[in-house]
């Protein structure tokens, strides 16, 4: 005899049984589910794992099948842990005695198992109010190579010995009535490395749809389950007793959701200020206070902090859902912070919190005790350009422990050595001393197509300053923050892909996706953008995406909302055309119309404020631009054309305020990036004016930035009214002698390592034809297996001091020769100065025969300066012929008129 539900006697009246119909307490009749996988989509997919589990292969098999003609086949790579689950929808199904989950299952490994999602709709989760839910376990997989059947039987029972559990931990009130269940799982994790597995002909035997009194009170879970923001989620939520924030392999998971993290670097500001801006994360430099903390509770804003000096956590530390370990952690601090991660672990009531910490070296050693790695590099102003920047962040996690995952800090201000150098000078800093919008975010976007898991915006001031410049960069947070919100679905919980092929070198196509959707990040990559952003360089561009989709609805996610883009499959994916790109261009591609609903309303909520932010950017631009432009009147032979531009930025920005007074955004969003276009011309046209007659871009600290050329125009102006520039200064840079070497203090540092060998010699090459030069060599100790990545420069050449007095200007020269591409590390060689360090050194990959070089530097107090000749990775580079020349201060003579009437040329700073 069938068990009915609810223990209703079977011999009642059909009276009774139509008021219990009516009432909806009558289950319809038991029915059979089955998937036998004969479709050609995948169905699976992987929604949680403790391992750094990920998918490198999937599709369905019509060679290898249990039955039918087809079976799913997957392949996993995992690290050390215990699960990767699987996870695949079926018709809700009550759980009764009758109902039986049954899954045929080949695979390479044993251990492999079957579990059921099961819904609890009676009883809330106290932490998220949604109904609490429960893993079912059935049968373990161990016949390796074979078919094997795994079932769940005697369902009820499981769940009642579940049900126990659960009191325990969340009070007596979980009822299991109506309980069903809604996903199927497989832990496929077979152990570290990988796992192959072929899924075939699944059953859902007994089965009994929910009542529709369960149906109603799981109305707000299914809605939330549905929503795109989350479309990774397929695991039940951690019980109030928990952990508020845990990694799930490389995705951090903060109330049982992927997070991604948008923090700022606290300065005082208020929390309320901070989330305004659309920071869902601050980053504190000390433990928080009990004031902090119950503020960021009433805002809902999670922080990353170090941990209380007593060891002493409470409940209320749990808005920290990271406890921050330190900035610049070296070697010296290794031991140190081995020991307290020992005791946070004691300590902390939620174990599994993690830990973070910002490693300058050491990256191996401290990804084994540090749950996330921040990287920081401030590319903005110095020689490393922002694909050399996305290629460094790239090749981090081959020097960390597999599956580490990473943050990245954002440059929002001038690095402190470029301000110590404009303030060297005397002459009094810049105006406005800031970064262009544009610039950070690029940066932002190079290191999310870089797989990087969260951003933290650095900032050594506080936002909630009233000037121009600090307005200007809390407006751009604030657009940007909005630009992140859109796309978290595809940072927070999806996975970074091989960047797609681009059309031209100057294009970067980074590749996120989830298991409905891809994004693709075009970048726009130049060698200068560090020091200013160019206006659009191209009005078109065709691409090629890869993508499996037949029939993909595809949009360019603009500032001005969703743009459809014209596209149609080839050969190797969908070609799509874009009439105007750069320097971000987003484009999201899916079958899914969950996706483009989220898209559509994220954008439809912040529309409004988008455009006004964008226009008040290109109104303080243009502001700064013309101030400034007006400064080098007399500097630039192409004024004529600025002013034209400029022109045609005022009439685009009135337009644009007019438009914006219609409420017609979309027109306004696209007038004020004609504003910043135009003044983007100018900057460049100035920039490149100052900087004609420099070896490179970044010689001059004072061409490193476009609010700097007004300094760059002053120093050659008092130059070419004071004496010339010293004698050479440095002793044996002509690399003639090696004992005069050794005498005179030149030291050979190598840190090469077991893997590389090394060598320093006098070479007979040289860049006049006659003489020695010195031959620097860092090889693979075995050239068949050479590393992928050195972390630190495995040999330097570190020259002996040089008497500076405060004020005094140096010039640093040379020749340098690269004959091949140096390997495993983006910074090739790299020269730089003890005043400027190495954030301001000049980097060579490669060069063409002899390459000249030479920058300049200000001295800012007396003292040494030494150079350091760095080869950071494998290859062979040759040096000649270094001077160092001094200049004596020079005072504020003159004016800058008369500056406007001297030649406009950089030839007197040589």
């Amino acid at each position: 005899m069938t068990t009915l539900p609810y223990d209703l006697p079977t011999n009642r009246s059909p009276w009774l049984s139509l008021i219990a119909l009516a009432m909806g307490l009558v289950a319809p009749a038991a029915a059979d589910h089955r998937d036998s996988f004969e479709s050609a989509q995948p169905t699976w997919r992987l929604a949680d794992a403790d391992c750094g589990a990920r998918v490198v292969a999937q599709r369905r098999d019509f060679q290898e099948y249990r039955i039918g003609q087809a079976s799913e086949h997957l392949s996993l790579v995992a690290h050390q842990g215990t699960y990767a689950y699987l996870v695949h929808p079926i018709p809700q199904a009550r759980v009764l005695a009758e109902w039986t989950a049954a899954l045929w299952v080949k695979a390479d490994r044993a251990g492999l198992q079957l579990l059921a999602r099961v819904v609890l709709p009676r009883t809330r989760d106290p932490q998220t109010g949604n109904a609490l839910s429960v893993l079912l376990r059935g049968d373990v997989y161990d016949r390796p190579g074979l078919w094997q059947q795994l079932t769940i039987r005697q369902a009820d029972q499981i769940l009642d010995r579940q049900v126990r559990v659960l009191r325990s931990q969340f009070g007596p009130d979980v009822d299991a009535r109506e309980a069903y269940a809604d996903l199927l799982v497989v832990n496929a994790y077979g152990g570290s490395g990988v796992t192959n597995l072929w899924i075939d002909d699944l059953q859902s035997l007994g089965h009994i749809a929910p009542t529709r009194l369960a149906t109603r009170s799981t109305e707000a879970s299914d809605r939330q389950a549905a929503d795109p923001v989350w479309l990774e989620q397929a695991w039940p939520r951690s019980p109030a007793g928990g952990d508020i924030a845990q990694l799930n392999g490389a995705i951090l998971l903060v109330e049982g959701r992927p997070f991604f993290p948008r923090a700022i670097e606290y300065n005082g500001e208020s929390f309320e200020g901070l989330q305004s801006l659309g920071f869902n994360a601050v980053r504190l430099p000390t433990a928080p206070t009990v004031v902090q903390l119950r503020e960021a509770n009433r805002l809902g804003l999670w922080l990353i902090a170090p941990p209380p000096n007593d060891g002493h956590i409470t409940p209320g530390h749990d808005r920290v859902i990271a406890w921050d370990l330190g900035y610049r952690l070296g070697s010296e601090r290794l031991e140190l912070t081995r020991q307290r991660v020992a005791q946070l672990r004691r300590s902390d009531p939620r174990p599994n919190r993690p830990l973070v910490g910002e490693p300058s070296e050491r990256l191996w050693s401290y990804s084994r005790l540090l749950s996330i790695l921040v990287l920081r590099r401030a590319p903005l102003g110095t020689s490393c350009s922002l694909p050399e920047y996305g290629r460094w962040l790239q090749t981090r996690p081959a020097i960390a422990r597999a599956g580490t995952p990473f943050w990245a800090t954002i440059q929002t201000e001038p690095v402190l050595e470029l301000v110590d150098q404009w303030s060297a000078l005397g002459l009094g800093p810049p105006q406005a001393i800031s970064v262009e919008p544009e610039q950070i975010r690029l940066l932002a976007f190079q290191a999310i197509a870089s797989g990087v898991r969260g951003l933290v915006f650095s900032s050594r001031s506080p936002l909630d300053r009233q000037d121009d410049e600090t307005q200007t960069r809390a407006r751009l947070l604030q657009r940007l923050n909005v630009e992140l919100t859109l796309i978290e679905p595809w940072v927070a919980g999806g996975t970074r892909a091989d960047d797609a092929e681009s059309p031209a070198p100057g294009v970067r196509i980074g590749t996120l996706q989830t298991e409905r959707s891809q994004l693709f990040l075009v970048l726009e990559q130049s060698a200068t953008q560090q020091f200013t952003m160019g206006p659009v360089s191209s009005p078109a561009l065709s691409v090629v995406l890869p993508s499996t989709a037949t029939a993909p609805q595809v949009y360019c996610l603009t500032p001005a909302g969703l743009q459809t883009l014209s596209h149609r499959r080839v050969p190797g994916g969908i070609r799509v055309s874009f009439e105007r790109y750069g320097p971000v261009s987003l484009v999201a591609m899916t079958q899914d119309p969950l996706v483009v609903n989220h898209l559509a309303r994220t954008w439809a909520e912040n529309r409004t404020s988008a455009a006004k932010l964008q226009y008040e950017l290109a109104a303080g631009q243009l502001q700064m631009v013309e101030t400034l432009h007006s400064q080098l009147a007399g500097q630039t032979p192409g004024g004529s054309a600025a002013d034209q531009w400029l022109a045609q930025a005022r009439d685009h920005l009135r337009h644009c305020q007019v438009l914006l007074g219609g409420s017609d955004y979309p027109a306004a969003q696209v007038l004020a990036e004609k504003t910043l276009d135009r003044l983007a011309q100018v900057r460049r046209s100035d920039w490149e004016q100052a900087v004609r007659d420099f070896a490179s871009p970044g010689a001059s600290p004072f061409c490193a930035a476009f609010s700097a050329l007004p300094l760059h125009w002053e120093m050659a102006r008092r130059l070419q009214a004071a004496p010339a520039w010293s004698a050479n200064s440095l002793a044996a840079g002509d690399f003639e002698n090696l004992e005069h070497l050794r005498a005179t203090g030149w030291q050979n540092i190598s840190h090469a390592g077991d893997a590389v060998r090394t060598w320093v010699e006098l070479s007979p090459q040289s860049p006049g034809g006659t003489g020695t030069s010195l031959r620097l060599q860092a090889t693979a100790t075995d050239p068949k297996s050479p590393p992928a990545v050195i972390e630190n420069p495995p040999l330097q050449i570190i020259s002996p001091p040089i008497p500076v007095r405060r004020g005094q200007l140096v010039r640093v020269g040379g020749w340098v020769r690269v004959p091949e591409q140096i390997t495993a590390s983006p910074d090739g060689l790299l020269i730089y100065d003890s005043l400027g360090g190495a954030m301001l050194g000049q980097r060579f990959q490669r060069t063409e025969g002899w390459q000249e070089f030479s920058f300049y530097r200000v001295a800012a107090t007396n003292g040494g300066l030494s150079l350091t000749f760095a080869l950071t990775g494998l290859g062979e580079v040759a040096i000649d012929d270094v001077s160092v020349s001094l200049h004596e201060p020079i005072g504020p003579q003159g004016s800058l008129d008369e500056a406007r009437r001297l030649p406009p040329t950089g030839e007197s700073w040589r």
